[in-house]
Parts: C-alpha cells; structure tokens; sequence
C-alpha cells in the first residue's frame, strides 16, 4: 500500500492554493492600508486649503465692512468673488490725479503754474518796490523814488566770462575793469594783474576801528600805490568809514586828504598848496530839529526807520592815529589846514560804509540823518580837494541807512552787490560785483570791480 504516499501527493496539492490565499490577504491588507493613508493625506491638504481661503474671505469681509457705507449696507457678491482676492487697491487722492493729457498740454499747465507762482512772489508791484536784505536776513520791500536818477543799465548788456565781468551797449564793451585792495590781500603783482586786464584799483588808505574808534592807515597802502603807479594802472583810494558824528567824518577825511597829499613822496614836501574847506560843526539841536521827533521819520515806504531821538554816545577810546600825518587840534585844521591833490589819483576817493559782518559796531543805532550828514561831510571835503567824491556802501545800506537825496548830486556812488546783474535801483559809475574771484597776481581772493566811467579820461 502506498498510503503515506498519496497522503503527501494530496497535502502538496491542498497547501499550494492556501498559500495563495495567504498572499492574496497581505497583499489586500496593504492596499487597504496605502488607500486609507492617501485618503488622510488628501483630507489634511485640503483642510489646510480651506482655512487659508477662510482667512482670506474673512480678511476681505472685514475690510469691505469698515469700508462700506450704511446705505451700501456692507457686503455685496462682488466682494465676495475669489478671483478678486489678490487684487491690490488704492485710493488716490484728488490732488495727485493723473490727467491723460498730451505732452503739449501739459507743458502750457506747468508754465501756468509758474506765471501764477511768481505772481504770487513778485511783490515789486510793477517796478514801484525794490527788495532789501537786511543784516539780520530779513527781506523788505521798499518804494523806489521816481525823483532819483534811476539804474538805466540793461541787464542783456552784461557778460560775465571767468573771473571778469564786461558790460556792452550797442555792442560794444564801455566797462572797465579793477580791483578792491586793503592789507588783507597781502603781496601783489601788478603787473600781473595788468596782464589779466585790471585797468584800475581802489586802495584804502586808511579805516577806523567798528568798535574801538581807532582810526588807522592801511600798512599795505604805500606799497600799492607804488606798485600801481609803477604799472600805470589808473588809481582811486577809499577811506572804511565807522564814524558817529560829523566831528568824525572831517576827522577821517582830514586824515585821508592829508595823506594822499604825500602819497608816493619820501622826503619832497607838497607844492602848490591850496587851502581846503572844512564845513562847520553841526548843532546837535538843529541836528535834532531836521530829523523831526521820534517815530516820525519815515523812509518813503510808510515804515519807520532809526530816528535822531537816539541818543548817541561816543563808544571805544578817544580817536588815536596809527601811521601817516597826525592830527592836529580840534578846529585847527579848518582855520589854516591845507592839503595837495595828488595827480595819480584818478578815479574816485570814497568814503566806504556798511556793517560789521557778524559783529555789533558803534554805527548799529546811528540815525539815518546823522548817516547821511557823515557822508555828505566827507565827500563835500573830498569834492573841494579836487577830487571825484563817492559814497560806496551796499545796496541795503545805500536805501536805508543813507538818504542819497541829501547828497550832492556830482557824488559818485559804488554799490556793492555780489551778482551777475544789479538789482539796485538807481544811478551808480561803479560795481563790486565779486567778492572771491580767482586772479594772476593776487593769492587772496579777488574783489572784482567795474567801472562804467572811464575817470582816468576826464
């Protein structure tokens, strides 16, 4: 008998389909598995998805409620659409409202605007007012006297072409050019400068202390005038006035003419003396009495000005005298002074005013009428000494500080305005129109002038 034989034959036969089954259960078992694992994975992104658009609607609901209006009654479909969820709104103000206008139209717009604006800045009021700057910065408006001999320069007529400036009337050139020297410029080469094409120089001969009162001579002025002379540059000389009453105007215009009386003399004494007058004194009532009473002296632009209520004391040391002639006692000089016209000197001599820049001077609360005295005095001194008399000041100082219609009207004036063209009103022969330009010659900066007369000619 083959029983254990056949036993085995049927066991092989029945195993191999329970295998089978075995597998087939695993393999399902893992599917299960795997589909139940993808179905959590697809859940979990798509909760996340939700509450992302979740945040995003309730962000815009809530920004569509604080924007809307009771009668719009807060949200509507449209805010509610998701393909509008990214987009990036803006109000924008009227005022920055862009107008889809051409380039032409909105050219003609801009100019508009800027004829209105200047309008708006332009308070000359047709050419009636002229503006100042005073020294603390602050700018005035000013009428301008219809009765003064006004500025009849052109300003096409000025070129200015590094460091010089030219000035030309029918097409011709009619200025001439010079240069400011004081002890400050240190040494200079005037030949040099005659090379550049400097025609003419103003030498200051001498200046009184803005504090002290001190008056001094120049210590650069005997070697300039020399140099110059030497060079035949064509000479004019000023005096840096600080005085505070007309006692001190024929003080430092006594001094000057003097001086110039030996000017590029060593030992030789002057010739041909003539005798110079000296105006008197003035009272100081009747000062007071031509000034009018305090708070009535006006400028002719309704404002009030520095009035000779003032009381004026003398500020620093008595007047010392610092090289060059010396001066003899009060009211001496008028009785038998005399001086000599110097013959090199041909351009103007002037008495130079202004302020101290940043510091308080001993001029600061002198009345505008004890200003003008002072100018007067000197230049009607200058005048008769044979020379051209000429006040040289800046334009604020020159129609606020000086009254020009109290002066002779054969007085020059120099106006001091740094600029391509001058602003200031009324007649002038001579300009400083740079304050640091750069010349052959001289190392310091340079203080341009221009002369619109040819004085070295008449």
């Amino acid at each position: 008998m083959k029983l254990t034989d056949d036993f085995n034959e049927e066991d092989k036969k029945a195993v191999t389909p329970l295998t089978y089954m075995m597998l087939g259960a695993v393999a399902f078992i893992l599917i299960v598995i795997i589909v139940v694992i993808s179905v959590n994975d697809k859940g979990h992104r798509k909760k996340k998805a939700t509450s992302a658009e979740d945040a995003l609607l309730a962000e815009s609901t809530q920004i569509t409620e604080e924007t809307a209006t009771p009668e719009e009654g807060g949200l509507t479909a449209d805010d509610l659409d998701f393909w509008d969820m990214y987009k990036k709104e803006s109000t924008v103000s009227e005022d920055r409202v862009i107008r889809d206008t051409s380039y032409e139209e909105r050219l003609k717009e801009m100019e508009s605007e800027e004829e209105e604006k200047n309008k708006e800045e332009d308070l000359s009021e047709g050419g009636t007012k002229t503006k100042v700057v005073r020294p603390d910065g602050a700018e005035q408006w000013i009428m301008i006297n219809a009765y003064i001999t006004p500025n009849s320069y052109k300003e096409e007529g000025f070129v200015y072409k590094d460091p010089m400036m030219k000035y030309y009337a029918d097409g011709k050139n009619v200025s001439y050019q010079g240069l400011n020297l004081d002890e400050s410029c240190g040494m200079v080469d005037f030949a040099l400068l005659k090379e550049a094409g400097i025609q003419f120089v103003m030498l200051r001969y001498g200046y009184r202390g803005y504090e002290s009162g001190t008056v001094k001579k120049d210590a650069m002025f005997e070697d300039y005038f020399a140099g110059a002379s030497k060079s035949g540059m064509k000479i004019g000389i000023y005096f840096e006035s600080a005085a505070i009453s007309q006692d001190e105007a024929i003080e430092e215009a006594a001094f000057l003419l003097k001086g110039l009386s030996v000017a590029g003399q060593k030992e030789e004494k002057p010739q041909d003396v003539s005798p110079i007058r000296l105006p008197e004194a003035a009272d100081p009532a009747k000062t007071s009495q031509q000034g009018g009473n305090a708070g009535d002296q006006q400028n002719g632009d309704g404002s009030e000005d520095i009035t000779d209520s003032i009381v004026v004391e003398q500020i620093g040391d008595p007047i010392q005298v610092d090289e060059g002639p010396s001066l003899p006692p009060e009211g001496e000089l008028a009785a038998n002074g005399s001086v000599t016209k110097n013959a090199a000197i041909t351009y103007p001599v002037c008495i130079k005013m202004g302020q101290a820049a940043n510091h308080t001077s001993r001029t600061d609360n002198i009345p505008k009428t004890m200003i003008s005295l002072i100018a007067k005095t000197f230049c009607s001194m200058v005048r008769d000494a044979g020379y051209h008399d000429c006040v040289w000041a800046d334009k604020y100082w020159l129609l606020r500080r000086v009254d020009l219609t109290q002066l002779d009207l054969k007085t020059e004036v120099m106006l001091e305005q740094n600029g391509e063209s001058p602003d200031y009103p009324y007649g002038f022969a001579l300009w400083q129109y740079q304050a640091n330009g750069k010349l052959s010659g001289i190392r310091s900066e340079a203080r341009m002038l221009l002369s619109f007369v040819d004085f070295g000619a008449s």
